[in-house]
């Protein structure tokens, strides 16, 4: 299944040629993505970059009967300069969750935002993101109540279109009243990895 998933990543990341490609690791998860600037294709969109995009991550889990947890989603993002400040980003949108996790599915639409802040200073290419993601009980379905994501992000640009970062991810959800209302984490860790635009 990894396999199968890091296979169907890298052939599909030919597309992140319009914008990125990222992966990161730590000691049992892995996760990876693309992120498509639609508004390459089209002239009007010159303000606001919209984003199209696709995520996987997979986590061993042995304390399950499952073999593995793993969670994909496909989100769709409008960022731009925040009042024409130069070194401040911000975003908004949502995203289509799917995935199974100690044993329960959890399929959700939760709304984000996005926030990116980059040090002015050229000899020091140093970036802190932040991104917020939440899906109350009508936007959650499946074995889930409710559905929250969020994650921070350290980087650093040795080159242009090239970043490295280190980052926490903090993902997590609610079982239904019928399966107890229990938190269930489906990523809780730290993790390195880089991020290439094209």
């Amino acid at each position: 299944m990894l396999k199968k998933s890091i296979s169907i990543l890298l052939i599909t990341s030919s597309l992140s040629a319009y914008h990125q490609f990222n992966i990161n690791i730590n000691s049992d998860e892995l996760e990876s993505g693309i992120d498509l600037d639609i508004a390459q294709f089209s002239k009007r969109m010159k303000v606001n970059r919209y984003f199209l995009g696709l995520d996987y991550l997979y986590s061993e889990d042995d304390d399950t009967s499952s073999d593995s947890d793993y969670l994909t989603s496909i989100k769709f993002m409008m960022k731009g300069k925040f009042h024409r400040a130069r070194t401040i980003s911000f975003g908004l949108g949502g995203k289509v969750v799917n995935g199974s996790v100690e044993d329960y599915d959890i399929s959700a639409i939760p709304l984000g935002i996005y926030g990116n802040f980059k040090l002015p200073i050229k000899s020091l290419p140093i970036s802190l993101t932040t991104q917020f993601f939440y899906s109350p009980k009508p936007l959650t379905f499946g074995d889930g109540n409710n559905y929250t994501e969020q994650k921070y992000e350290l980087g650093f640009e040795p080159f242009r279109m090239g970043e490295i970062y280190i980052g926490y991810r903090d993902i997590q959800f609610e079982t239904t009243p019928e399966l107890g209302e229990k938190k269930i984490a489906v990523s809780q860790m730290a993790y390195i990895g880089f991020r290439i635009g094209f």
